[in-house]
């Protein structure tokens, strides 16, 4: 039984409460209240039409991990009623990469988003986001937006993106990243490099070591 079950196993959760009392934080653990979809897109709407930023990290995890394809679109549509002033970006360009990847990995909602994320402009919890996308077929979009876009961010966030896929396949692009003219790219490009490098020694070292077990 997970710690969400637990906190709500007597009873669901009364979203019409804290609505009134504007709780965000029980709204949000409400948010994983997966026994009931319709709790979870009530709680999305609410969470909208509070507009608080505390919100928007959570939502924006909800959006990517979800199966349910009307949770995922009614948790982009509450995106998109947050103005989240205290982390309001002077720049979009992490938004833009996210967009890339979503594109590349044919994410249902994508359109959805793609509004949302212009409305909310939080490039902070946009790049936190790209580290939740595993999917290897985000790894090709995020490979031309490294090597090809004129935003030095959009081609940092990529790079940091294909660092925690860890997707042997982005690696030659990343160490050509490594020349980039923008101290930030060339840097996360390195760590992107290295991470890659890590993962598929220690596999090495895991695959040898269990094909030695077998002589």
């Amino acid at each position: 039984m997970g710690i969400f079950d637990d906190l709500f196993k007597s009873k669901e959760p009364n979203i019409d409460e804290m609505k009134a009392k504007k709780n965000v934080k029980g709204l949000v653990k409400a948010l994983q209240y997966k026994k009931n979809p319709e709790i979870q897109i009530y709680v999305a709407r609410t969470l909208g039409e509070i507009g608080d930023a505390r919100a928007v990290k959570p939502l924006i995890q909800v959006l990517l991990k979800d199966e349910n394809p009307t949770i995922r679109k009614t948790v982009a549509e509450a995106l998109g009623d947050i103005e989240d002033r205290d982390y309001k970006s002077s720049s979009i360009a992490a938004t833009k990469a996210l967009k890339r990847a979503i594109r590349g990995i044919e994410y249902a909602d994508a359109e959805e988003l793609e509004k949302s994320l212009e409305k909310l402009g939080d490039a902070r919890a946009v790049e936190e986001a790209l580290g939740e996308i595993t999917e290897v077929r985000a790894v090709g979009p995020l490979i031309q937006a490294l090597l090809n876009d004129e935003d030095s961010v959009v081609r940092g966030s990529a790079a940091e993106a294909l660092g925690k896929i860890g997707d042997i396949r982005a690696r030659e692009a990343l160490i050509e990243a490594k020349e980039d003219e923008n101290q930030y790219v060339k840097e996360a490009a390195q760590k992107a490099v290295d991470k890659i490098n890590l993962c598929f020694t220690k596999k090495y070292l895991i695959e040898s070591a269990l094909k030695s077990s077998f002589r």
